[in-house]
């Protein structure tokens, strides 16, 4: 026999409210922490590819005695984007010559992010060492 007013079983409103809450909570903070993760991994696979093309483009200064522009459009044997194929890749890669300099002398590889990231933005690095953006949070 069970005590009079008393339900038997389940739960009241107030603790369903309370669960949800807490989920939502917790959700709150754990998606920006997610979110973040993700673009560090994109960034990888950004940086992997930019350092991979400049190092084909190296390749090729060694046999040519000169770099080589290149495009999206006109790709001339190099990659023109990160990861395993076009569609699921994260950047457009491309490469040409170093401000003020001949593409014989200099190349600066770019690489331009597919997604949102209002950090870091288009990566890029020349065949000189300079990184652009300087922020050692982007090549990470």
């Amino acid at each position: 026999m069970r005590p009079c007013g008393r339900s038997s079983g389940g739960f009241t409103l107030i603790e369903l409210l309370v669960a949800v809450a807490i989920v939502g909570i917790l959700a709150s903070i754990a998606y920006p922490s997610y979110v973040e993760s993700v673009r560090r991994g994109k960034r990888a696979e950004g940086t992997a590819a930019l350092l991979q093309v400049l190092l084909s483009q190296e390749q090729h200064y060694s046999r040519q005695n000169s770099y080589m522009a290149y495009s999206l459009s006109a790709p001339k044997g190099f990659k023109t984007h990160s990861g395993d194929s076009t569609a699921a890749s994260s950047y457009d890669l491309s490469a040409d010559a170093c401000a003020g300099e001949l593409i014989r002398d200099c190349v600066t590889v770019t690489a331009k992010p597919r997604f949102d990231d209002p950090v870091c933005g288009t990566l890029a690095q020349s065949s000189n060492g300079l990184r652009s953006p300087a922020d050692p949070v982007c090549w990470r």
